[in-house]
């Protein structure tokens, strides 16, 4: 009975160094993905991009998006279009989208022949 009352520390000194290195990796694995620029959820991004092309003659190029915190998400999306607006018109197309509380919006000028007429 003795010997297992001197073993308690060390078996306390390891479930708990234990429990450190499980919320450890869990931090790495949630950090991690932020910094490799983990895009967010497929689905929001596929959204994002049916709207911004919906419009005209509107292309997204470049889309980067993450997560923020429960449901919340940051954006940046690049467009290229023949017929270009104020970056707040492509902002309040995805109004619609209250998952998006900060957004940034690259509008480029395409120089290339209009694939459509003009708007």
């Amino acid at each position: 009975f003795l010997d297992f009352i001197r073993f308690l520390p060390m078996v306390e000194m390891t479930d708990c160094a234990f429990c450190l290195f499980c919320k450890r990796l869990s931090l790495v694995n949630q950090t991690g993905k932020i910094l490799l620029d983990y895009n967010a959820d497929k689905d929001l991004i596929t959204k994002i991009k049916a709207i911004l092309e919906s419009d005209s003659d509107t292309r997204l190029t470049d889309i980067h998006a993450w997560k923020l915190g429960s449901q919340k998400y940051a954006a940046i999306v690049s467009i290229v279009t023949h017929y270009p607006k104020a970056p707040d018109y492509y902002k309040g197309l995805l109004k619609s989208l209250i998952d998006i509380v900060h957004l940034t919006v690259e509008v480029h000028t395409c120089d290339d022949e209009p694939c459509i007429p003009e708007p």
